[in-house]
């Protein structure tokens, strides 16, 4: 998959002394776009509303360039069903029942290693990888809309890809964010997922980064600058604290968003919907339960290869490994 360089600037961020490629379009071409898409254009055909999300939404929408894995639709939880089979009737798909180590929790986390998206369906090609087209989706994934706090049928906060049918749409930056960050504090699966978050962690950074380009992000005064305060006051309240420590570089402690977040959702009434998990530490799974594990290092036992080599790792930021190992600490 390769991504067309057009229509980009290039900044020299002092901090970190790096060059950055912004795009004001897409990074990838048309073409590619329908061929990663056609399971969204089949479910169009179908009359099966579905929002695109994920790394997929991040690069056609907000233009991140960030490589493409999987393609994440999210339909209404009734049509969850219906949606799984349409794309296994039209298409090279079939359901996915392995563990892909990219898409389920860390062994030294939970030995059962749960799934990031548990209540999804996932679907992997049936055609044999050399017989694939380089820009065919490695998996589908089919979100039911209530685990990642979307509404297919709300207009208002999603847009349209110009060249596709306008049942075929994507979350705007706010509906976007709102769903990354209350997804990262209460998350489908339950519980603290570190693959989940390292995931959502990665993809809130590609929004401070790519799509909101002002700097500093914080003032002299101390105030957030004006984009960055727009932003917030778009989001839901009750995930405006998040946003801000996020853009200020303040703690992100988990435990502490979603409790907080859970104390605004209850003063604004909405505690009967309230499902919160209160996030707690995950406990780590003994090496010697595991049995022979080659992919650790004897510094740190816990912890897996991926983690301790972020640049090695698909989704792990260093923030988020200083989290991991702040937590670990604690």
């Amino acid at each position: 998959m390769i991504m067309q360089k057009i229509a980009c600037v290039r900044i020299l961020p002092q901090a970190f002394n790096i060059m950055l490629e912004l795009y004001d379009c897409s990074p990838y071409s048309l073409p590619t776009q329908k061929i990663w898409l056609k399971a969204a254009c089949g479910l169009s055909n179908a009359n099966v509303k579905c929002l695109v999300w994920g790394d997929d939404a991040l690069a056609f929408i907000h233009f991140v360039p960030t490589i493409l894995f999987g393609l994440h639709l999210v339909v209404a939880d009734a049509d969850l069903e219906k949606a799984s089979n349409e794309i296994i009737r039209s298409l090279p798909f079939k359901i996915y029942t392995g563990s892909d180590r990219r898409y389920v929790e860390f062994i030294y986390f939970d030995a059962s290693q749960p799934r990031t998206f548990p209540h999804s369906v996932h679907l992997e090609p049936t055609t044999p990888q050399d017989k694939r087209h380089m820009d065919d989706p490695e998996m589908i994934f089919i979100h039911p809309q209530s685990q990642l706090y979307l509404d297919v049928n709300d207009n208002s906060r999603s847009v349209s890809l110009p060249s596709f049918p306008d049942t075929i749409r994507f979350p705007t930056r706010t509906a976007f964010l709102d769903s990354l960050i209350e997804t990262y504090l209460d998350p489908p699966v339950g519980r603290v997922h570190t693959q989940l978050r390292s995931m959502l962690s990665v993809w809130i950074s590609y929004f401070f980064v790519y799509a909101l380009r002002n700097r500093p992000t914080v003032l002299p005064s101390g105030d957030l600058e004006p984009e960055h305060v727009e932003v917030l006051q778009s989001l839901r309240p009750e995930n405006r604290p998040y946003f801000e420590a996020f853009a200020r570089d303040e703690s992100c402690d988990t435990r502490m968003h979603a409790l907080r977040r859970k104390e605004i959702l209850e003063k604004l009434g909405y505690s009967d919907w309230i499902f919160l998990f209160l996030p707690r530490r995950n406990c780590l799974t003994p090496l010697h339960l595991l049995g022979s594990l080659n992919n650790h290092d004897a510094r740190f036992p816990y912890l897996p290869v991926e983690i301790l080599h972020f640049g090695q790792s698909y989704f792990t930021s260093f923030a988020v490994v200083l989290d991991l190992l702040q937590g670990l600490q604690g």
